[in-house]
């Protein structure tokens, strides 16, 4: 659904899941190649020890490269299908404080992207993003692939 960033933020933000533990998306650019994220420390997502749930910090990093580049080439009239293919993600530090995740694609990655997109209808991608706590510590890392697919058909 081709959206403005407005509606695609708040329609995430009431994506149960999300609400559950605690993801909030904080902001999304114009062009969507930048989105900035916060997992909210809280009772519903906090282990034994204390700290943020694993199962949360990687869910919360899960989707957002793949939405990203599906509403870039949808808004450039480019009908494809994106999806994490594979993540890795690294717990460096027990998430005592709220976490901070900024999802950032570059020009040259959309470039890139699209030329293999016309050319040979696929494109692969990794991506890593830091998560933060509130000291600006990164607590985990995490590399995702993300497959993109040119459909036949264009979106209207």
């Amino acid at each position: 659904m081709k959206s403005p960033p407005f509606i695609s933020r708040m329609l995430i933000n009431l994506y149960p899941p999300f609400l559950v533990n605690r993801v909030v998306v904080k902001y999304v650019s114009k062009d969507y190649q930048t989105v900035k994220v916060k997992i909210v420390k809280s009772i519903f997502n906090r282990n034994i020890q204390g700290s943020i749930f694993g199962g949360t910090i990687f869910s919360a990093a899960d989707p957002f490269i793949a939405l990203m580049y599906w509403q870039i080439f949808n808004h450039q009239g480019m009908f494809c299908e994106a999806w994490l293919k594979s993540a890795r993600i690294d717990y460096l530090k027990p998430a005592k404080t709220s976490l901070f995740l900024h999802f950032e694609i570059a020009q040259n990655d959309v470039d890139a992207a699209k030329i293999n997109l016309v050319e040979n209808k696929r494109h692969e991608c990794t991506h890593i993003v830091e998560m933060k706590d509130s000291f600006g510590v990164i607590c985990a890392t995490m590399e995702t692939i993300v497959a993109l697919k040119l459909k036949n058909k264009k979106r209207q």
